[in-house]
């Protein structure tokens, strides 16, 4: 997640050389599963493209862009009111929706397979649903 600024661009750099140089021995993390998203784009902040090339022109292994969400008033409005923002703001929930289905491509089979007859397998006294 990074503004799409100069600050956000150095942000994102930071982050992806943290998952992928400092943190890679530790925490199995594949390139592909790293994306970024851009948040509060306006007409006066760079263009999420803008960022990419920005951020490739620095590090080849640069995410690919997921998503960009635009600077709405609604998020603010709601965080204000102690409200969630997802539900005040298209923008952001469309985002949200596109991460999720980058993120966890199964959950979007899930209702498809979930039609099928499951198989339930008895262990003990737990029944587990194949």
């Amino acid at each position: 997640m990074a503004r799409p600024d100069t600050p956000g661009v150095y942000s994102a750099l930071q982050a992806v050389h943290l998952v992928k140089d400092v943190m890679a021995g530790q925490h199995a993390i594949p390139p592909e599963a790293i994306y970024l998203v851009v948040n509060r784009a306006r007409d006066t902040t760079l263009r999420p493209d803008e960022m990419v090339k920005w951020g490739k022109d620095e590090r080849r292994d640069f995410p690919p862009l997921a998503a960009s969400i635009a600077d709405d008033a609604s998020v603010e409005l709601a965080v204000n009111r102690r409200e969630p923002a997802y539900y005040s703001s298209d923008a952001l929930r469309g985002a949200a929706k596109t991460l999720g289905n980058l993120l966890f491509p199964a959950a979007v089979a899930a209702p498809i397979e979930a039609a099928q007859a499951a198989r339930v397998v008895k262990v003990g006294p737990v029944r587990v649903r194949i």
